[in-house]
């Protein structure tokens, strides 16, 4: 979607930004309020993953245009690998932290602090060096 319907006239940049605040804001909220109501936790959640899923195909999708640019199928190989690797990695440690902070933390903080994470993905995003759209084609 985000190649066919660019917002502010770019394809990924601004998905990007808009997903990981939409995240960002989910996970706070959830900190904030969400955990004391079922029904304002699970759309939190939705929002959320909503919002992660958004990011991470994108993610895919550059990471598989930067090794195309690489000029060989080997090259994008080693470049998804590398993005899939990292990824796996960062799940086990984030998984790891949250479980041990919870013997540290309330569960709402964990929360709200795991609302930075996002944010992070939301600067990176302001570094995207993305072309602007000028037109669009409709096939």
């Amino acid at each position: 979607m985000s190649d066919g319907v660019p917002i502010f006239g770019y394809r990924r940049k601004s998905y990007v930004l808009l997903a990981s605040l939409l995240c960002a804001v989910s996970f706070f909220l959830l900190g904030v309020w969400g955990h004391t109501s079922p029904g304002a936790a699970v759309a939190l959640l939705f929002l959320y993953f909503c919002g992660s899923a958004t990011c991470n195909v994108i993610g895919e999708a550059l990471v598989v245009e930067e090794g195309r640019e690489k000029g060989s199928h080997s090259g994008a190989a080693v470049t998804v690998s590398h993005f899939f690797g990292m990824r796996a990695l960062s799940f086990l440690v984030m998984s790891y932290l949250s479980g041990f902070l919870l013997d540290y933390v309330s569960k709402p903080t964990l929360f709200a602090a795991s609302s930075a994470i996002p944010l992070v993905v939301f600067v990176a995003a302001l570094f995207l060096d993305e072309q602007p759209v000028t037109h669009t084609h409709t096939h």
